[in-house]
C-alpha cells in the first residue's frame, strides 16, 4: 500500500498465523506517514485501506501505538477506534503500547 507517492507514507503488510485461544490469522499493518505530512489525510487514507481488507474477513480491526504518542492515539479515537488493553514490551523492552480495537 503506497499513499502519495513514494516517501510520503507508507504501510507494509503481512499475514501471521497466531495462536491465542484459538488459531486465527492476523492481518499486520505498519503505518509510517512523515511527520511534515500529517493532516492532509494520508494516514486516514492509509487506515481506509486496511479496514476494507480487513472488513472483508474480520469484525475487528485492532491498531497500536506507543503510550506516549498522544498524536497517534488521538488520531485513532478520532478514526472511531477505542482502547482495548496495554502491551508492555511488545515493541520495545520498558515501554507500553495501546492496543486500540474498531468493529465492522
Amino acid at each position: 500500500m503506497n499513499v502519495g507517492g513514494s516517501g510520503f507514507a507508507k504501510a507494509r503488510t503481512r499475514c501471521v498465523r497466531t495462536h491465542v485461544a484459538h488459531a486465527m490469522t492476523a492481518q499486520h499493518y505498519l503505518v509510517h506517514v512523515r511527520s511534515e505530512l500529517a493532516g492532509r489525510g494520508i494516514g486516514r487514507t492509509l487506515i481506509e485501506q486496511a479496514r476494507t481488507e480487513t472488513f472483508a474477513r474480520r469484525r475487528w480491526l485492532f491498531v497500536s501505538a506507543d503510550a506516549g504518542n498522544r498524536t497517534a492515539l488521538a488520531f485513532y479515537r478520532k478514526l472511531g477506534f477505542r482502547r482495548v488493553g496495554r502491551l508492555p514490551d511488545l515493541v520495545r523492552e520498558g515501554q507500553i503500547e495501546i492496543l486500540l480495537r474498531q468493529g465492522r
